[in-house]
């Protein structure tokens, strides 16, 4: 996910984020799927972005 977010540059893009945030709010407490995408945005800051 690192190479994909930083090396390839996808993490520059505010729609990436964007989109994250959306599937987080569609997503249902508890799913693997949302539990993924916050894990993901919660190492947003992490990653330099």
């Amino acid at each position: 996910m690192k190479r994909f977010l930083v090396e390839e540059g996808v993490g520059q893009d505010l729609r990436f984020w964007s989109l994250g945030q959306a599937l987080s709010a569609l997503y249902p407490p508890g799913s693997g799927e949302k539990r993924w995408v916050d894990g993901v945005l919660a190492r947003k800051k992490d990653l330099g972005f």
